[in-house]
């Protein structure tokens, strides 16, 4: 698990994704908001893979939650964070 706790109205999280990337929970003050897959055919570098917005001001946190699966098609499970955008 990943945590990051940021002041704004929305956040991004950018990752690689690629044929060997696995699932993620994105949860946002401790509710889900998303899972996210980052499975894709090739690779590519520093792709926003998470965006949320309309939050209220004030301090939030957000988790991303490695769930050690796939999608049938990656042959692996990796998780990455680039970084994350918070935006006011």
């Amino acid at each position: 698990t990943a945590t990051f706790t940021f002041s704004g109205q929305a956040v991004a999280w950018v990752a690689p994704c690629g044929p060997s990337r696995g699932l993620a929970e994105v949860r946002i003050d401790g509710d889900l908001i998303a899972t996210v897959d980052l499975y894709c055919p090739s690779a590519l570098a520093r792709r926003v893979v998470f965006a949320h917005n309309g939050l209220a001001l004030g301090s939030h946190t957000l988790e991303v939650r490695v769930l050690g699966t796939r999608n049938d098609d990656s042959t692996g499970n990796r998780v990455d964070i680039d970084g994350f955008v918070v935006l006011s």
